[in-house]
């Protein structure tokens, strides 16, 4: 993950924001991963807790993390993803599971059959 730079006119706490952004789209944190304490933050970039808890508000109300009190912040979405890949990506798994349910249905009515045909 990137730190910060010192001269930019941007923020810290803005900064935290687009580096996590970018080690979520980067795959380094991935939906689900836990994210390094803030403590752990604030060392890697160098800034207080406060700072790093004012990142994780903002990612938390967009969305992109959630904060589990005493357990810690996880990744619940890639930030990259536009709504048109998160619809397509919902239309390929409809298709998966009703691919799956007709499959299932076979494996159920092709049972009965054998079932019934026994002597």
């Amino acid at each position: 993950m990137r730190v910060l730079d010192v001269g930019s006119p941007v923020a810290p706490y803005l900064q935290i924001v687009e580096a996590i952004r970018e080690a979520i789209c980067d795959g380094e944190y991935p939906p689900g991963h836990q994210l390094p304490s803030r403590h752990k933050l604030a060392d890697h970039f160098a800034v207080s807790p406060m700072t790093v808890s004012g990142a994780m508000r903002i990612l938390a109300a967009e969305g992109t993390v959630v904060t589990h009190q005493g357990r810690g912040v996880y990744v619940l979405r890639n930030p990259g993803m536009s709504a048109r890949d998160l619809a397509a990506e919902i239309d390929e798994l409809r298709g998966r599971v009703e691919q799956l349910e007709h499959n299932q249905r076979h494996r159920i009515q092709d049972a009965a059959v054998h079932h019934h045909n026994k002597p």
